[in-house]
């Protein structure tokens, strides 16, 4: 992601597995091969299939905008929020770094939109949910990398857009909670993901600072 973190460190050194090739540091963290095993185990091999290929065609759109703008790949994530494909930092080259981070969730937004129109409900909603889930303001989806951007295009330091986004995701959160309860929502799987999500946050975080010590 743009700018380098604490707690994006502190989550490369808990990557279940790691290792350079050419140039791009690929990890896998062992929540991806958890969350793996229970799309397939839970919903069957045609969904498993399905997200799959959402995943990948979301990853896609991510490449098409580094190509167009001449950026490398820098890291490739598999982790228990998805895959992750960041470009090697450019200094003030946000304006791209937003295109960037934006496709992905863009083409499940707009995959959604047509699978919806032709009938494919299951293909519609999976693309749907994954594009808002990637829109949330947390630091292992494309929507974190999005407010880092616009924060840092701003002028605010990094230590203050650090806190700024600990304290819309933990807003965040609390929402989605609150509407779960409020409107009786059978479907949790989206605030169990933000829950963990914002667990990923803190616990990063303060194991950093307890290193410190």
């Amino acid at each position: 992601m743009v700018g380098s973190t604490a707690a994006q460190h502190a989550a490369m050194d808990a990557a279940m597995i790691r290792f350079c090739w050419r140039g791009i540091y690929v990890e896998a963290e062992f929540g991806f091969f958890v969350l793996s095993a229970l799309i397939g185990l839970l919903y069957g091999t045609y969904f498993f299939l399905l997200f799959l290929s959402a995943c990948l065609l979301h990853e896609l759109g991510h490449l098409c905008i580094m190509l167009l703008f001449h950026r490398r790949v820098q890291r490739v994530s598999l982790g228990s929020a998805g895959i992750l494909i960041a470009p090697v930092p450019e200094y003030g080259a946000y304006s791209q770094d937003f295109l960037v981070y934006c496709a992905g969730p863009l083409v499940n937004l707009l995959l959604g939109a047509f699978a919806w129109s032709v009938g494919e409900i299951t293909a519609a909603a999976l693309h749907l949910g994954l594009g808002a889930l990637n829109l949330l303001p947390y630091s292992k989806l494309d929507g974190g990398a999005v407010c880092r951007c616009l924060l840092e295009m701003l002028g605010i330091s990094q230590d203050a857009a650090e806190r700024c986004m600990q304290l819309l995701c933990g807003a965040v959160t609390l929402f989605l909670l609150l509407a779960v309860k409020i409107f009786s929502v059978k479907n949790v799987s989206i605030p169990a993901m933000t829950v963990y999500l914002e667990l990923t946050e803190l616990l990063p975080v303060f194991w950093t600072r307890c290193r410190s010590r």
